[in-house]
């Protein structure tokens, strides 16, 4: 769960599983894509062109087509929690727009601004994380040496340019194995694979595109599913940036958002995360429910890894803990801190049951220039939620409750241990370069590994 650790830092708490161009430009902040007031923006991911490159193999080799067909295209769509997917798809080399719509298993006409230029569907397959769709070009004026005669489209839920990475990888990858069995025949075969003429090769090529769509779909899109947005995703690219913004229709009373925060820097990879959208998270994975100490130190373990500093201390006494009904935990990001408040029915440990409890931990970056090494939690306060006046647990039952609460709440949610599937060394690992906890936003920026670990 690679990316995992994005959300880690306010999911600490969600249990309920149990177990070729130059750098481009910092663009400024994004107009949304919909000025509509009815919906709230959630979540917002800039992913730069730099970051996909840095996923390539050393010293790969770009197959010119397919780099014509999806590097220069434009795309704009939205996703729904349903399932469908609609986008709007402008190559630059011959103004032609591309509508697909998912939803129905059909792909809508083609139409260009020169000559004409239609596709005509040949086929569409699922395949995990994305869909394939094999277009055949008709009408197209004869002796224009830039026009493929197929043209094979992967949409990864969201990214024609993101699946155009898949696409030149598989390739290399499927003329490697072949070039193994004809070895005169290299130059050939790449050039078949790549126009979609060669069938034999079809089932490596899309074997191969699954492999890579899976470690990409756990890197990004997995951490932003339709569960965790509970609404709607949009995405467009442009010439330096690719952008996905999730949204949930505003309810009667959904407070107003501040203003999302500016990006710093020249980072390859941001992230924003609204605070609501970790609240209602909560609400529905652990309202009412009751964990206990072996179920939450296997779902940390599985799922967060390194990211977080666990306490193993086996003279810990077995414990359980029963979460609220209406607001089990509520994630706070304002003042440059990060605040986790529990609501317990009660909290079992050994044979001392103890409760209503409001337990709040405030996490901090480690230094004072929001470089992001880490997040460290201050002093736990624990409170009698049933008190008519809000009393602090203090002396020996505190120091009963602080065994299990420094399980619970990480001491130091590190930002260094963090690395793609296939980077494993320290120099091959995301850099976190700034961190910020504002107005209810937690916003990251992210430098790109250098290079993949062969």
């Amino acid at each position: 769960m690679a990316m995992g650790w994005c959300v880690s830092l306010g999911l600490v708490l969600l249990l309920a599983q149990g177990g070729g161009d130059d750098a481009p430009k910092t663009e400024p902040t994004v107009v949304p894509l919909t000025e509509d007031t009815s919906r709230l923006l959630r979540l917002e991911a800039v992913i730069s062109k730099r970051f996909f490159e840095s996923l390539e193999p050393p010293n790969f080799h770009r197959s010119a087509p397919v780099a014509r067909t999806v590097d220069g295209a434009q795309v704009r769509g939205t996703s729904t929690t349903d399932g469908n997917v609609q986008l709007r798809l402008k190559p630059s080399k011959n103004s032609a727009v591309i509508e697909v719509d998912t939803s129905g298993r059909t792909i809508s006409h083609t139409t260009s601004q020169r000559d004409p230029v239609c596709l005509r569907t040949k086929g569409v397959s699922d395949f995990s994380g994305g869909t394939t769709i094999v277009f055949e070009k008709t009408g197209v004026s004869s002796g224009d040496p830039n026009v493929d005669v197929h043209t094979k489209l992967h949409l990864c839920g969201v990214s024609s340019r993101l699946k155009g990475l898949f696409h030149r990888i598989a390739v290399k990858r499927a003329t490697k194995a072949f070039h193994e069995r004809r070895p005169k025949n290299t130059r050939r075969i790449e050039r078949e694979i790549r126009d979609g003429c060669l069938t034999d090769l079809r089932g490596e090529v899309d074997e191969t595109i699954e492999e890579i769509s899976d470690l990409l779909d756990q890197a990004f899109f997995r951490p932003f599913n339709d569960h965790l947005l509970t609404g709607t995703l949009d995405f467009e690219t442009t010439e330096a940036n690719f952008f996905m913004r999730g949204w949930l229709v505003r309810g009667p009373s959904a407070p107003p958002m501040e203003a999302i925060p500016p990006i710093e820097g020249d980072p390859a990879f941001s992230l924003r995360i609204h605070q609501s959208l970790l609240d209602d998270l909560a609400k529905t994975d652990l309202a009412g429910k009751t964990l206990d100490n072996k179920q939450i130190r296997r779902f940390l373990k599985e799922n967060f890894k390194e990211a977080l500093e666990r306490v193993e201390d086996e003279n810990v006494p077995p414990w359980t803990i029963e979460f609220a009904a209406v607001e089990p935990v509520v994630i706070q990001f304002r003042d440059g801190k990060m605040v986790v408040v529990i609501d317990a029915e009660s909290l079992h440990v050994g044979e001392a049951t103890v409760g209503p409890l409001r337990i709040e931990a405030t996490y901090t970056p480690a230094d004072d220039s929001n470089i992001g090494e880490s997040l460290r939690r201050g002093t736990i306060k624990v409170q009698r939620a049933n008190s008519p006046k809000p009393q602090s647990v203090t002396g020996q039952l505190m120091d009963l409750l602080s065994q299990p609460l420094n399980q619970l709440l990480s001491f130091e949610i590190s930002l260094r241990k963090i690395a793609l599937p296939g980077y494993s060394s320290e120099q091959d690992q995301y850099k976190v370069t700034y961190v910020s906890l504002e107005k209810g936003w937690l916003n990251l920026s992210i430098d790109a590994p250098t290079s993949p670990s062969p």
